[in-house]
């Protein structure tokens, strides 16, 4: 059985970044995705409109249950988000504040509205982050970098056998 190669990866990881684009382009929002690449290349694809962090820890600990039944290369999560930019001194400050006050990101005034994209393979976790444009139908101002942490990395780290 032909397994997947790193440049399939990539070309997977382009193809699902340009739909993502096509289809905020047609629908003005994206559907919250999660794409399991096992290694022969053959991707599940899991809707994930949660609506609490509850739903949301529920489907991340399925999402990495599977990721380990199937021992998959690669997973690609896609979803809408509220940021904030904030210092980084004030991170700590600032997560105390929304413990104490039960406060969300789309709570705050200076919030505002992206779209996202995880891609994971065992060797690297990039994050690709676009503004969201409704009125125009345009994902702009994209910031790609290694995904830091937060409930959706390190998903593989649980698969290796």
């Amino acid at each position: 059985m032909k397994q997947i190669t790193t440049a399939d990866l990539q070309k997977t990881k382009e193809s699902l970044l340009e739909s993502m684009k096509k289809n905020f382009k047609n629908d003005i929002s994206i559907l919250p995705a999660v794409f399991i690449i096992a290694p022969n290349g053959e991707m599940t694809i899991i809707p994930t409109p949660y609506r609490n962090q509850n739903e949301k820890d529920a489907m991340m600990g399925a999402v990495r249950q599977l990721c380990k039944k199937i021992n998959a290369v690669a997973v690609c999560i896609i979803n809408e988000a509220w940021v904030r930019a904030i210092k980084s001194e004030d991170y700590d400050k600032v997560l105390k504040d929304m413990k104490e006050t039960g406060k969300r990101i789309s709570d705050y005034g200076d919030k505002k509205e992206v779209t996202l994209m995880m891609f994971q393979t065992k060797e690297l976790s990039e994050t690709i982050t676009f503004d969201m444009d409704r009125v125009n139908r345009e994902l702009i101002n994209k910031i790609s970098g290694e995904t830091a942490g937060g409930d959706f990395a390190n998903i593989l780290s649980t698969t290796k056998k």
